[in-house]
């Protein structure tokens, strides 16, 4: 019998171990890869929210929302991620003091995930 040097100690094994640790490894690292890609798209869906909670402030002050605003909000949209932006229902005409105002955006983020998320307050300008 041939010595097997520092690992003789060590019993002979078989590919079936070894196998079986390969794949845990690659299942656990298929795991981390979905779990990350998830986070991911939970954070940028929070930055859009934001975005939005921030339009939304600037609406109530203003009555509605603006050319200008609009136009800057659907480039912060887009640097976050967020593709084929609809603004449905989105109030672009000026309402009185007091009146119901509505931000609705919908689009896709990273091309994969569908977002719809409306926002309301009221009109708070004099």
């Amino acid at each position: 019998m041939r010595s097997r040097g520092p690992f003789r100690h060590l019993s002979r094994g078989n590919i079936g171990e070894l196998m079986a640790i390969g794949l845990y490894i690659v299942a656990l690292t298929w795991i981390l890869t979905v779990f990350l890609h998830t986070v991911s798209l939970i954070q940028k869906k929070s930055e859009i929210s934001q975005l939005l909670r921030e339009r939304m402030l600037q609406m109530e002050t203003v009555g509605f929302l603006t050319d200008e605003a609009l136009t800057d909000l659907t480039g912060e949209l887009e640097t976050a991620g967020l593709t084929d932006v609809s603004f449905e229902d989105t109030t672009r005409a000026r309402v009185p003091y007091g009146a119901r105002i509505t931000l609705e955006i919908s689009g896709k983020l990273e091309g994969q995930v569908t977002i719809h998320e409306v926002r309301t307050s009221t009109a708070k300008y004099r």
